[in-house]
This record gives C-alpha cells, structure tokens and sequence, in this order.
C-alpha cells in the first residue's frame, strides 16, 4: 500500500508542476458522487434494504487533445438493513439487524477523449484501485450473536468507464457517467486464507451511473 502510494504522489507532484508551463487549462478536478437504494429477498433470503454511497475524487492532467492521466480516490459507505421475517424458523420473525461497510481505495485513471468541442467532452476511462474493505454487524438484537462480528480484506478493483462532461464556463462543468461497463473485483484476506474475485460485463448500468462537478484549472 506504501508503494502505490508513493507512485500517486509522485503523480500528482509531476502533474502540479506542470501547471506554470499549461497556456490553458490542463486538469480537471472532479468527484463523481453514486448513491443507490435496493430492496431485494425471497423465500430463501431475508428481506434486505441496502443504502450505497460512493465518491471518487479525481485530479486528470491533459497529457494532449486525446489522453489525460491522474490519481484517484474511491470512498465507499453503504448500509444494510436485514428483516427476518418469514425467513426460517430458528430466528424470530420480528428479529431484524444491519450490517454497515467502508472501502477505501486509491489509484491511478487514464481517460481517451472521443470527442471534444470545449463545451461537450466524450471520454472512456480506465482505472485500477487498492485498498481495503471493512465490514461490521450492527443494531444487532441482545441474544443474538454473529462470528466474526466485522471483517477486513484487502481490496482491487479494475473498471471501463464511459463518460460525458458539458463545461457551463471554461472553469466549471457538470460530468455522468457509466461505471463498470467492465469491471474486475477482487477481496483477499491472508488470516483467512479467503480469496474472491469476480468479472462483470455491462451489469447494473443505472445502479453504477454517477454524477459530478468538474473544475478545470
């Protein structure tokens, strides 16, 4: 973690140096917000209500009209909220608890330009993320006990991205985007020996759809 680290400050150091020489606006500083609510369960799942919360700040520097590269930080917060009701006959059916997670990640982007006319901008994006995952059981009722009660993982994520940027002044714009169009996840935890990876082609495109302000400086 100390080395990649290393590698997105020196980054964003060679970046900012750069910013005396630009004769126009070279990076754009953007934070792509998600928030999402599902409601899913069945006979063989409890009923599960789950709140997401993402931003991803991130700092491009146009290399040139086609290519921007910069570092990337991904926050996540989500909560889930389990009722079991009607679910078994082991736990009462009034008995309900949630589960809440973080994940904190960082990174490098790179972003290809298919369209540019200073006002409206067409990207795709690459990315690629380490970081870690914690999980904890919580509003748990007395009686009731869960092991382990929180988890942690080392974490990598790697995504195709298609975005659109419309600039209101040369300074500030509003960005979307689609997120994951193809995606790779992978959690691992050595005390556990536990590994889990998993692909993704085009799933979920409204639930992974961001919003943003973008400054260009």
């Amino acid at each position: 973690m100390k080395i990649i680290q290393s590698i997105l400050l020196l980054t964003l150091v060679i970046c900012l140096t750069k910013v005396s020489q630009a004769q126009e606006k070279k990076f754009v500083l953007s934070a792509p917000l998600q928030y999402t609510i599902d409601n899913y369960g069945d006979e063989y799942l409890p009923l599960t209500k789950a709140r997401n919360f993402l931003i991803n700040p991130q700092l491009m520097y146009r290399i040139n009209k086609h290519w921007a590269l910069g570092p990337i930080v991904s926050i996540g917060i989500s909560k889930q909220s389990y009722d079991m009701k009607n679910y078994n006959n082991y736990i009462p059916s009034n008995t309900s608890y949630g589960q809440k997670a973080t994940t904190i990640k960082y990174g490098l982007s790179m972003q290809r330009y298919l369209y540019d006319n200073g006002t409206i901008q067409l990207f795709t994006e690459i990315n690629g993320l380490f970081g870690n995952y914690k999980s904890k059981m919580v509003d748990v009722p007395d009686g009731i006990s869960f092991s382990p009660n929180s988890q942690k993982y080392n974490s990598f994520e790697a995504g195709l991205n298609l975005g659109g940027r419309y600039q209101f002044t040369k300074t500030l714009g509003i960005e979307a985007r689609i997120n994951h169009l193809v995606s790779y996840n992978k959690k691992s935890n050595k005390e556990d020996d536990y590994k889990n990876s998993q692909f993704n082609l085009i799933s979920n495109i409204f639930n992974n759809a961001s919003v943003g302000i973008a400054f260009n400086f």
